[in-house]
């Protein structure tokens, strides 16, 4: 699975990263399967069969695929939540989080 986007640029906001061009973050060959089942029909069921996925600064990219394609499993190997069976990955700098805020009212 190979996973390609044609690039949006983000308005510029005046500060340049060091090295523009290089990525951010870059995913090659990226394997990951679960087992489904118990013994003896025990089976694995491939998820993940090769994914690469890169991207440079001021990209701005969707993840599209249909259910049960992998995205999820993609996205949680990425950010360190599953373990991958292969390939490799490695990013640029530290992560983000984006945190919901939960409105509340007292009544």
């Amino acid at each position: 699975m190979s996973l390609t986007a044609e690039p949006q640029h983000a308005p510029s906001s005046g500060t340049e990263l060091p090295d523009e061009h290089s990525p951010v973050l870059e995913a090659q060959g990226i394997i990951k399967s679960y087992r489904t089942g118990l013994w003896p029909r025990r089976r694995t069921l491939r998820v993940l069969r090769g994914a690469d996925v890169t991207l440079r600064p001021g990209e701005v990219v969707g993840l599209v695929g249909e259910n049960g394609s992998g995205k999820s499993t993609l996205m949680n190997i990425i950010v360190g939540a599953l373990t991958r069976d292969g390939g490799r990955y490695g990013s640029r700098g530290g992560w983000g989080t984006a945190h919901r805020h939960r409105s509340s009212t007292n009544g």
